[in-house]
């Protein structure tokens, strides 16, 4: 009896816990019940996304199908409200960028961006990521939501040969999440930039070091692949050097990108480059809006 009690306690103080900690970033965002309703219906059930990362972080990648029967999702979670306003700002603010349109994943991670744009109703997406395991839990959560436009692959954004294959034909580019893991930003940029799509959502976080500079800058850090299962996008090496730029960077590139691709337009009508992307970044408490933005003639 004693031991039922203590881990019913525990199981509250969790409870508990999840419910201030939402609570407090819901007050932090200046978000309503009713932005977190409005936001929460855009989406798809949560179960999607409470799985795949129960999967990664249990390690467990095959017997999916097993492991979902067995699996029960906790009643009292939700997606977390920093997540929501993350998913916000990228996802729902560009449907237009999305709907009936064939998307590009990169870095997919567990899927759930991907999941996102079959919802908003894409025409195909293709997720890509250099950890082939993670690709079957993204597979397996679209499987299981009753989509089937939808392909995963394993490639190295590093190999320009086999992200070229993977760009043809798309038409929206989502980067989330890999610019502050990479070294050479510019070349990723470049090349990404050089393809089909008319649209590129870009998610970037700042670090405290340059958010607050306004000129171009990036934090330089040693990144330890072997200490989080979230690092890891050089999977051959236990230790990679990597940058965060900020957004002073961000628009700087932008601006010189934007007038090299006026020239490539005027040459080569036939190229969609006709609305370069701009680049947006994150810190801890704020995102900022990706959008395409008109080619000025």
């Amino acid at each position: 009896m004693a031991e039922k009690t203590k881990t019913k306690t525990n199981y509250n103080i969790k409870e508990e816990k999840f419910k201030i900690d939402q609570l407090l970033t819901q007050e932090l965002l200046q978000l309503s019940d009713s932005d977190i309703s409005d936001i929460t219906r855009k989406l798809p059930d949560k179960k999607y996304y409470e799985f795949s990362y129960h999967m990664l972080f249990n390690n467990k990648f095959d017997n999916l199908e097993k492991e979902w029967q067995a699996w029960k999702p906790w009643d009292i979670w939700t997606y977390p409200v920093f997540d929501l306003n993350r998913f916000n700002i990228i996802m729902c603010q560009n449907a237009k960028y999305i709907h009936n349109k064939k998307i590009l994943d990169i870095g997919c991670n567990i899927g759930y961006l991907s999941l996102f744009s079959l919802y908003l109703e894409c025409k195909h997406v293709t997720g890509i990521d250099v950890r082939e395991e993670k690709l079957n839990i993204a597979d397996f959560i679209c499987n299981k939501a009753n989509f089937s436009n939808h392909t995963f692959k394993k490639v190295n954004i590093h190999n320009c040969d086999s992200l070229n294959k993977v760009m043809n034909g798309i038409e929206t580019i989502i980067f989330s999440g890999v610019l502050y893991h990479v070294s050479n930003h510019y070349e990723i940029l470049r090349n990404l930039s050089n393809s089909d799509a008319d649209t590129m959502i870009i998610e970037n976080e700042e670090s405290p070091e340059g958010r607050d500079k306004h000129t171009p800058y990036i934090f330089w850090h040693d990144r330890d692949n072997t200490k989080n299962m979230m690092h890891g996008y050089s999977k051959d090496h236990e230790h990679i050097l990597v940058g965060k730029p900020n957004q002073a960077w961000i628009n700087m590139n932008e601006r010189a990108r934007m007038e090299a691709s006026k020239d490539r337009i005027s040459c080569d009508e036939s190229r969609k480059k006709n609305k370069p992307p701009i680049f947006g970044s994150y810190g801890s408490q704020m995102l900022q809006c990706f959008c395409e933005v008109e080619h000025e003639d």
